[in-house]
């Protein structure tokens, strides 16, 4: 439910404001309560491109199980075969539709976060802005987000601490590109700058929520004999938990910023957001 309370909204900030679970949890969910309508329609979009990834798929013939079914058995090792063998047309088509897949979930991850930040602020704003400033900032949005996951891919291949560190480290650099006006690699240092100081507790709230996907995806297992319906409950599932990530982001870097105090966003000018919020 919308309140024009900007205290409320804002909570507390300075030097003695509270960063912690409460404060954290309290904003996801407001968020996602909310910016429902907006939501929705984030939700739909993402079923949207996770089913046209697998049509893409299933025109190249890469591979002949659908992944929420392949998940749910013990085959991985037999999938990996398959795509081993693939001819290298199937295999740069499947290429490229994975990587037009990762830049489609990265504006839809971006106008999520956005859209949930709005709605922890005095002005929420639309859905609309929040696409049109996601394509004002498409570029440093992209180079960020391949900096990000191949830095997170080599840090989880060497011993997964590094992944771990450097996902705590830069995990708010969306809104440091969306609100600040940072490139992808200024984004990254900005996030970690903000994050010093609270990086234990940025780890432990990222482990809760990563337990809590973990144990919604395993009670889906139990449906995998029920191979539709697992399919799509698969989709549904991961567009809904893609929603409330962005909102934890949001509300990580609101939480962060509120602890800095109220002259932040002065010292933050240049900022590229124009929208209402």
């Amino acid at each position: 439910m919308q309140t024009d309370d900007k205290t409320e909204r804002a909570g507390p900030t300075g030097p003695g404001a509270v960063f912690g679970f409460d404060r954290i949890f309290g904003l996801t969910f407001q968020a996602f309560n909310n910016g429902w309508r907006g939501f929705a329609v984030l939700i739909v979009l993402g079923l949207a491109l996770s089913v046209l990834l697998e049509v893409a798929f299933g025109i190249l013939g890469v591979g002949d199980q659908l992944p929420a079914e392949a998940a749910a058995t013990d085959e991985q090792g037999a999938a990996a075969s398959e795509i081993a063998d693939l001819e290298p047309g199937q295999a740069f088509g499947g290429l490229l539709a994975v990587m037009l897949f990762f830049i489609a979930n990265l504006i839809l991850h971006f106008a999520a976060v956005r859209h949930a930040w709005s709605w922890m602020g005095p002005a929420p704003g639309r859905l609309r802005e929040d696409f049109a400033l996601v394509f004002r900032r498409f570029w440093p949005m992209l180079g960020g987000g391949l900096l990000f996951w191949l830095c997170l891919t080599i840090g989880f291949m060497l011993l997964i601490v590094p992944g771990i560190i450097l996902a705590v480290r830069w995990w708010i650099w969306p809104l440091a590109v969306l609100r600040e006006g940072e490139s992808g690699a200024g984004a990254l240092r900005r996030s970690a700058e903000i994050t010093k100081g609270r990086r234990w507790t940025i780890f432990l709230v990222l482990l809760v929520a990563m337990v809590v996907t973990g144990a919604v995806s395993q009670a889906m297992a139990a449906l995998g004999n029920l191979q539709m319906l697992f399919y799509l409950l698969f989709m549904l599932v991961n567009a809904v938990l893609m929603v409330l990530w962005a909102c934890l982001t949001a509300a990580l870097y609101t939480a962060l910023r509120e602890t800095e105090g109220p002259g932040a966003e002065a010292r933050r000018e240049g900022a590229p957001d124009t929208g209402t919020a």
